[in-house]
């Protein structure tokens, strides 16, 4: 029986080649715990007053034109505690007053409307926003990874929610990736009323391939009336990351090739280093001839 054993199996003995891969687990997440609570929120600069139709208004925590408390965009609190961070935003669907006129959003820990957050004490509420509130989770790499799954919570209050004319109320949750958007839901052309959503929690996930290279979320919530409010809870991505494959020693693959791999326990060397195989056609056409000898002198 031959001594050799195949190359690929003597790599992967010796560790040089390797097929696991780590347990899929956790890449990014956030339960808005780390932040603080928001109260009344006024932004003058979130309205029909002061954005044109279509317009993309940057919300801040503070300054100009901003008044009262609230953490609408995450703080040094998130990423202190190795939170994924998110950053708001208002657009001028309705041509209504938006935040202009005071409004309930951020990170909040009322429970009017439910008994408790999936997820820890706190989470992100938007209310009557009259126009699109758009939630931008930060930007997280997955290169390397597979499997990954962006996932979270939400729950929308049981109302009546309009979907005629300009009045159509939108949920619609986005995984943005280099490779293409994927939706975890998206209320687009829908009665939000006609889909059984309402009055509980309910997580929505979407799987991105393994092509991607980057992660965004991205929640929008577009409304117009007190009642039509939405929380947001236990934000995740997760994946299984894939550990690179080792690369030979220098002078390994040589020397697998030249003589084989023998198996532990054939000779004693095995242990102690590869040794060529001298039965090896290329080993034999190595060694050097046999002297010839002159032939006995006559005297």
């Amino acid at each position: 029986m031959s001594n050799r054993v195949p190359v690929a199996v003597a790599l992967f003995a010796a560790g040089v080649l390797s097929s696991s891969s780590a347990p899929a687990g956790l890449i990014a997440s956030t339960s808005f715990e780390n932040e603080a609570l928001s109260g009344f929120y006024v932004n003058t600069n979130a309205g029909d007053a002061s954005a044109a139709d279509g317009e993309v208004v940057d919300i801040t925590n503070d300054g100009p034109g901003v008044f009262g408390t609230a953490t609408v965009d995450s703080t040094s609190a998130s990423q202190t505690a190795g939170d994924l961070g998110f950053d708001a935003a208002w657009v001028n669907t309705r041509g209504l007053s938006g935040l202009s006129d005071g409004d309930e959003v951020g990170v909040t820990d009322v429970t009017d409307d439910f008994a408790a957050y999936p997820d820890g004490q706190q989470g992100y509420r938007i209310s009557d926003s009259d126009g699109l509130y758009r939630l931008t989770f930060d930007s997280v790499s997955v290169a390397g990874y597979s499997d990954v799954v962006a996932s979270m919570e939400y729950f929308l209050d049981g109302t009546s929610y309009e979907y005629s004319g300009s009045d159509r109320d939108l949920l619609r949750i986005v995984a943005e990736t280099d490779v293409g958007d994927f939706a975890l839901i998206d209320t687009t052309g829908t009665d939000i009323d006609d889909l059984l959503i309402e009055g509980s929690f309910n997580r929505v996930s979407a799987a991105v391939p393994d092509a991607a290279t980057y992660l965004r979320l991205i929640a929008e919530f577009d409304s117009d009336r007190f009642e039509e409010r939405i929380y947001f809870d236990d934000v995740q991505i997760v994946g299984e990351f894939q550990a690179p494959e080792s690369v030979p020693e220098p002078g390994t693959t040589l020397l697998l090739l030249v003589g084989g791999v023998r198996r532990v326990g054939d000779t004693p060397q095995a242990t102690s280093r590869l040794r060529p195989d001298r039965s090896s056609p290329l080993a034999r056409s190595r060694e050097s001839p046999p002297r010839s000898r002159s032939p006995p002198r006559l005297t």
